[in-house]
């Protein structure tokens, strides 16, 4: 159980070292830290904002939380789903 709650803080904490990679990396951090956010761009408005300059979408402390939630929810019931299918 330790190593899986490592494992989903590694995940929820992911955008953080993706965001520092933005500066170190230049456009492979960049995209890196986009792709995170990618499957719930379509959302929009309060959770990501449009940036007119770069024609992206930049993610609000709103998109934050919806991604860290998102993706807990998907690793939490992943992770006791293949729990059950391998116990039996």
């Amino acid at each position: 159980m330790i190593k899986s709650v490592k494992i989903w803080l590694a995940i929820v904490l992911l955008p953080m070292p993706l965001y520092l990679s933005m500066f170190l990396l230049g456009l492979i951090g960049l995209a890196g830290y986009w792709g995170y956010y990618i499957p719930f761009w379509s959302l929009g408005e309060p959770f990501f904002k449009y940036s007119s300059d770069t024609g992206w979408y930049y993610p609000t402390l709103y998109g934050h939380i919806l991604a860290a939630v998102a993706y807990s929810i998907i690793f939490w019931c992943g992770y006791y789903l293949l729990k059950k299918v391998w116990r039996k």
